[in-house]
């Protein structure tokens, strides 16, 4: 019991991954179970052996290695060659978009393996022999087998005899019997016979128990020569794996046995892992010896075969039998234009042409060192249709002649939810030169009225058409083919690519059409978007092999309607279009258009540039265009603002005298007459460099509030008017009610609230230089009294730093109201206004014994508040009492005790 709880202790520390997740293990069990004493105690100590020292074996103390298989170039490297070659092939003919025709010459120079040397690259335990499979009826009984014997009849018994070393078996109540070298069916038939003449009415069952052990030697070119104690019952391949398997120099055709000596069987694992054929795995008897003579020729073989790989060569002599060791030719073959690459004369490298379909060249002899390469047809489909993007069945369609876009998507069913059906792209390859080429139809007019017109494209083999969302942003899908239309444009000619940017949902390039028109170009962007500027879009078009551009504006309002008969304007390849936002300005959007007409300007050729400042949309500069006039550039400027003086304007023009000196002109302009039904005679011709300023209309004020609240029959926020009072707007807001407190309104004002803002951030930034020059000048030397006045500073800086401006003016409303003269404020926008409640309270502060408030009366004076509050301390001035009174004013003077205390968020302070 001991033993067993050792055994299941050193099998959960060293196999617990591998041993017990394997299905076999409970088999493994039985076999340990049914094994002798010494047997049993022989596995433990291995296992020990393993779990102390991992790479030690019973007899070598290493453990078999695995071996990775060498790796022989034969080129450069990236491809992959399997049987699913076909199926790889024909999806990449129908993803690539454009059907690109690529050969396997790159794949056949890839990186081939030797065959065969993966076989032992798995865990040697795996490929060991079972020893509870039936016993073969020629297994040669020798020492340290064990003979199971039931007896039954009138005797029922069962003996385990072990065949001990001189080769007997010691039956009880029979005696010794000599086994050795009798053959399984011999010994059975023997002790069944001897049994029924000793046994009276007994008769008996044999089989066979454990069995032994036997050593073998492993040699030559494999991983772990030595000798091995492996099962009686294992063949060659068995201590193959044992010795970790054969080198990559040795060979895998010719694995000798030998015993006594002498050469008993040569195994060719090519027939085991081609074949199929174990014939030659014989079963290993004590002492055999397993020799791994060196590689013999070799020849490598890749591409379009089944097992491209490095093949070792037996009897193999001609292209064909190499072909057969390969598995046969792929379907995507093309053995018309093999090769075969030669070490000629063991000095330098030769290619052989050769047609695998002459059944001449099947024949031909190879040599050691050769390579075979075998390409592939073209990674093309004829005569198919690929349809990708927003439909249901991506993918190829079988072309036939005549077909056309609504016979690929005869109706919406064709296509997923929120398709695109206005803008469907079909690209196309033109031969013989096999450019790529952009096409485009409108699928809905293809079902309807266009139906078999040219708006319904024929389509061609090859083509791929391509359908988007009304959601998608198709620039990313048409990155791809704006850089292959880029890549293959050719001096003088021109990229054929449009773009356009701006008020559009997806702006972008595209790829341009013979013909394309700017209506179809808005319709590939999924249409202009709200607040688009319907009277001025821009068009910049390429000059002069694109060393200049030239620019004319397009009016959107009748080219987009609907029922518009107005003609198209039709774009050439590389035209830009800007579209523009109302609501925007469009300098950042011209910026680069401004730039390159500035950069092409010459001494007699000036930039072709003119700008509008003043009460415009979108002020700045803008494109000359020929003929252009003062209504033109202020359309472009996306028309005048409700603050323009509409009447007259002024254009400053430079002029360039006889290149002498330049002159400027101002020049008045009537607008009044321009825009009046708009009449051109009026209008003014423009010339590069003219400024023209459209004036404010005069007295305009744009929408100014100011609020008001408190005690006010009608608190909230009024409009007002420029030069309006404080006393109008009290006016409007229906006057003061009875609970108001008029002398406590408190007028906020946002200019003022920046102005103390910035003398209180002046006022801290001095207190901090002062501060920091006091700590330096006192240096160590400081005592108690310059340290207190140093802390009491320090926290008047704090103080000073979380202080926020407010902002207030002080106003006296009773006599703004009582129509006194000079008193009364003019508002000014964002002025806030509060009246306060009526209160009592009067507040004494500073050094007095109780700092308080006191209920106000109109019989006592200052004095009177500062006794209610316990008088003077002793560290008070006399002479700085002062008065805040409620309004925000600061009243001081020795004869202030004579000023009336009327309340309110009234205070008097000391200093």
């Amino acid at each position: 019991m001991k033993k067993w709880i050792h055994f299941l202790g050193i099998v959960g520390a060293v196999f617990i991954t591998a041993v017990l997740a394997d299905s076999k293990t409970s088999s493994y069990l039985k076999m340990f179970e049914k094994m002798p004493p010494q047997e049993q105690q022989k596995i433990i100590d291995q296992l020990q052996n393993k779990s102390a020292k991992p790479q030690s074996s019973p007899v070598l103390k290493t453990e078999p290695q695995k071996v990775q298989p060498a790796k022989i170039k034969t080129g450069a490297v990236e491809a992959k060659t399997n049987t699913t070659q076909i199926e790889e092939n024909a999806k990449k003919s129908l993803e690539n978009p454009g059907f690109e025709e690529k050969k396997v010459e790159k794949s056949v120079k890839q990186e081939l393996k030797q065959f065969g040397y993966d076989l032992f690259n798995n865990a040697p335990t795996t490929f060991a022999p079972a020893v509870d499979i039936p016993v073969p009826a020629n297994f040669v009984v020798g020492p340290g087998d064990t003979i199971r014997v039931q007896l039954f009849g009138q005797e029922n018994s069962e003996f385990e005899l072990p065949v001990t070393r001189d080769g007997t078996l010691n039956f009880p109540s029979i005696g010794p019997i000599s086994v050795a070298g009798l053959k399984f069916d011999d010994l059975k038939y023997q002790l069944m016979e001897k049994v029924g003449r000793q046994y009276i009415g007994v008769k008996a069952n044999v089989s066979l128990g454990a069995l032994r052990s036997i050593g073998v030697f492993v040699l030559g070119d494999v991983v772990q020569p030595g000798s091995f104690t492996v099962s009686s019952l294992s063949n060659v391949t068995n201590a193959l794996f044992y010795s970790g398997g054969v080198r990559p120099i040795g060979s895998l055709r010719q694995i000798q046995l030998k015993r006594t000596g002498e050469l008993i069987n040569s195994l060719d694992l090519y027939d085991l892992l081609l074949r199929g054929d174990t014939s030659g795995d014989i079963r290993l008897q004590p002492g055999d010896v397993i020799f791994i003579p060196p590689i013999g020729k070799t020849v490598a073989i890749g591409g379009e075969v089944r097992r491209p790989a490095i093949y070792e060569m037996k009897g193999e002599r001609t292209v064909g039998e190499i072909l057969k060791l390969a598995g046969g030719l792929l379907p995507t073959a093309y053995p018309n234009a093999s090769q075969l690459e030669r070490i000629r004369n063991n000095s330098e490298k030769t290619l052989v042409d050769i047609d695998l379909t002459k059944k001449a060249n099947m024949k031909l002899a190879v040599q050691d060192g050769d390579v075979i390469r075998i390409y592939s047809i073209l990674e093309k489909m004829e005569d198919v249709v690929l349809l990708s993007g927003h439909v249901q069945r991506p993918g190829g369609v079988q072309w036939h002649q005549g077909m056309r876009v609504s016979d690929l998507l005869p109706n919406a069913k064709a296509l997923l939810p929120k398709a695109d059906v206005g803008y469907v792209v079909v690209k196309r390859e033109v031969q013989p030169s096999r450019h790529i080429q952009i096409l485009t139809a409108d699928l809905e007019g293809a079902w309807g009225a266009m139906k078999g017109t040219g708006t319904d494209l024929f389509l061609s083999p090859r083509d791929e058409v391509m359908l988007f969302a009304i959601n998608e942003d198709r620039t990313q899908s048409m990155k791809p083919i704006v850089e292959l239309l880029k890549q293959q444009a050719r001096y003088g000619q021109p990229e054929p690519v449009v773009y356009i940017s701006g008020n559009v949902r997806y702006p972008g390039e595209y790829p341009y059409e013979s013909g394309m028109g700017l209506k179809k170009l808005i319709r590939a962007a999924v249409d202009i978007l709200p607040r688009t500027d319907m009277e001025y879009t821009l068009v910049a078009r390429e000059l002069d092999m694109g060393t200049r551009i030239d620019t004319f504006s397009v009016a959107l309002k009748e080219l987009v309607r609907e029922s518009s008969t107005a003609e198209d304007v039709v774009l050439q390849p590389r035209d830009r279009v800007f579209i523009f936002n109302l609501d925007e300005n469009r300098e950042l959007q011209l910026k680069e258009v401004i730039a390159q007409l500035k950069a092409q300007a010459a001494l007699n050729d000036p930039a072709r540039i003119v700008s509008v400042n003043g009460h415009v949309r979108s002020p700045g500069a803008y494109p000359f265009e020929h003929q252009m006039m003062v209504s033109d550039l202020i359309r472009a400027a996306g028309n005048m603002t409700e603050a323009a003086y509409s009447l007259d304007a002024e254009i400053t023009r430079y002029k360039n005298v006889n290149g002498k000196h330049r002159e400027v002109e101002h020049i008045p302009i009537v607008l009044a007459k321009i825009f009046e039904d708009n009449n051109t005679r009026s209008d003014v011709l423009l010339q590069p460099y003219d400024e023209l300023n459209v004036k404010l209309l005069p007295e305009w004020q744009g929408d100014q509030k100011v609020e008001i609240l408190g005690e006010v029959r009608f608190p909230g926020t009024y409009s007002i008017i420029r030069g309006e009072s404080l006393a109008t707007l009290f006016k409007r807001a229906g006057g003061l009610n009875q609970w108001s407190n008029a002398e406590g309104t408190v007028l906020q004002r946002e200019s003022l609230r920046r102005r103390e803002q910035q003398e209180l951030e002046k006022l801290t930034s001095n207190l901090e230089a002062d501060l920091a020059s006091m700590k330096l000048k006192s240096g160590e030397k400081t005592d108690a009294l310059d340290q207190e006045s140093m802390m009491m500073a320090q926290n008047l800086l704090s103080q000073a730093k979380d202080a926020k401006a407010v902002g207030r003016l002080v106003v006296n409303v009773p006599a703004i109201l009582a129509g006194k003269k000079g008193e009364d404020v003019i508002l000014k926008e964002g002025d806030r206004i509060y009246v306060p409640s009526k209160t009592q309270e009067v507040t004494v502060l500073g050094e007095v014994y109780a700092p308080t408030s006191h209920v106000q009366s109109k019989a006592m004076r200052r004095d009177d508040y500062i006794s209610l509050s316990g008088g003077l301390t002793a560290k008070a001035d006399k002479d700085r009492i002062y008065v805040v009174r409620a309004s925000g004013a600061v009243i001081a003077g020795a004869d202030i005790d004579d000023w009336p205390i009327v309340g309110g968020i009234e205070r008097i302070e000391f200093i």
